[in-house]
């Protein structure tokens, strides 16, 4: 990932409508990087590649503080979606 914040802007225009009052996402990469669990930590193999993205701070708690829109973006799971639809 080239230590970089991986948030793309793509999955917002493709997969997303936001609706009157939705905050959009932080334009810019700020901050340290961290890495983020799409499905939440605790679940067997949390830590497999495909459930990470690095993120920078300011995108990490974007994706926390807007759950319905991180989901559909696919970057936030519920913890109960069973794998084989994820």
């Amino acid at each position: 990932d080239n230590h970089e914040c991986q948030f793309n802007y793509r999955w917002f225009d493709a997969r997303m409508i936001l609706e009157p009052g939705d905050d959009h996402p932080p334009v810019d990469h700020r901050g340290r990087l961290t890495v983020h669990h799409i499905i939440r930590r605790g679940r067997d193999n949390d830590h497999d590649l495909d459930n990470l993205v690095t993120l920078c701070n300011d995108h990490h708690e974007w994706v926390h503080a807007h759950p319905k829109l991180s989901k559909q973006a696919g970057l936030l799971v519920s913890a109960f979606t069973p794998r084989s639809k994820i």
